[in-house]
């Protein structure tokens, strides 16, 4: 009797550490990370068909953990941070449309943030039509 009390102890001894070596971290969730992206407009020039701009990319977790940034326009990461809470990066870029950033886990790739610039352009100037400076004219008799 005292044997099987001995084991039984024992194994649930074994079996609390067992449980506490796997313990599993919990997957970040998108309201625990928030991405900010400035200027978050990029307006190219009057008669021109992209904007070239620099951003100030930064990032903030609730958690510390393993991040990268990414954007649609890549096909790697532009940068990746190990055992961080916060980053920022700074991004110059030519762009013809909205582009989107997004900050995701290094081991999932879950979009956890995402914040897109918006793309404008300037109208080209119109061409007015030459008329006399006055709004009337005068007509002879």
């Amino acid at each position: 009797m005292k044997t099987i009390v001995i084991i039984s102890f024992y194994l649930i001894f074994l079996l609390g550490d067992l449980c506490s070596a796997q313990e599993v971290i919990p997957e970040l969730t998108s309201s625990e990370v928030t991405l900010v992206i400035k200027p978050n407009i990029c307006v190219a020039s009057r008669g021109e068909k992209n904007c070239i701009s620099s951003f100030d990319i930064s990032w903030y977790s609730n958690r510390v953990g393993d991040y990268c940034l990414r954007t649609a326009n890549e096909k790697q990461s532009l940068k990746c941070w190990q055992s961080e809470d916060s980053g920022f990066f700074k991004h110059k870029i030519s762009i013809q449309q909205d582009l989107s950033y997004w900050i995701s886990s290094m081991i999932t790739n879950n979009h956890l943030a995402k914040s897109t610039v918006k793309f404008a352009a300037l109208k080209p100037h119109r061409k007015h039509n030459r008329r006399s400076r006055l709004p009337w004219t005068i007509q002879s008799l």
